[in-house]
């Protein structure tokens, strides 16, 4: 074979060799994609599991903190009642009914829970100004911080009580925070996956909750994006 053809074959060799370098490189940095994605989604499903069981391992406090005032979360039943249950039993010096519609005033929640006229017309707030959980828990450390209270007993669903307590957090509250559960049945039914809507709520709840986590490391970006999809945080 002459110089030049020897030449030619190195020149045409050059480019495939070049060629399949790079299907390597590529094929190294897909094989990478497809360990990290299956890492990631291993975190996702191994968080959310991890997040229903402790939710289901959530009780009422043993005890109770001095000058504690008390916070009702609305959203679902039960949570109204059992924070003026607590503030009947002397658990705490005031009660905030969080997430109010502006229409309704102590009057009209007195009617709704007619056992306890002596407290509404004493010891009793209402806000109407949050409308998200991020909003309870700014309007509830303003509450607090203007009442003087070291100390914050929380009144939600057992569901929503690590994400309040979360917003609560992050939003610098120098209160201690107590969580007072309402038990409801949704953990059981998800853990035993019998209620497909069940399983449907705790899974939203934990993308809230991941949503609320990130969004104190970068709150624009993350708060226009449930906005633009409508997801109340």
């Amino acid at each position: 074979m002459s110089r030049a053809e020897h030449s030619v074959d190195d020149t045409a060799a050059t480019p495939m060799r070049r060629s399949g370098g790079v299907g390597r490189v590529l094929r190294a940095v897909g094989t990478l994609m497809n360990w990290l994605l299956l890492a990631a989604l291993g975190a996702i499903v191994g968080g959310f599991i991890f997040f229903v069981y402790s939710i289901h391992q959530t009780n009422d406090p043993t005890s109770f903190p001095d000058n504690a005032g008390i916070v009702a979360f609305t959203g679902a039943s039960g949570r109204i009642e059992k924070g003026l249950k607590l503030l009947g039993e002397g658990k705490g010096e005031r009660l905030l009914i969080s997430g109010v519609h502006p229409d309704n005033g102590l009057a009209d929640l007195a009617a709704q829970h007619r056992g306890y006229p002596k407290l509404f017309e004493c010891c009793i707030d209402l806000d109407a100004e949050a409308l998200d959980t991020a909003g309870n828990a700014r309007e509830t450390l303003a509450w607090a911080d203007k009442n003087g209270f070291d100390a914050l007993i929380i009144v939600t669903s057992d569901w929503h009580l690590p994400r309040s307590l979360l917003e609560l957090r992050q939003a610098n509250g120098d209160q201690t925070l107590i969580g007072a559960p309402v038990q409801t049945d949704v953990i059981s039914e998800g853990i035993l996956l019998s209620n497909s809507e069940t399983l449907r709520l705790l899974a939203q709840e934990y993308a809230k909750y991941l949503f609320a986590m990130i969004r104190n490391v970068v709150p624009g970006p993350v708060g226009s994006f449930a906005a633009a999809h409508g997801w109340p945080l």
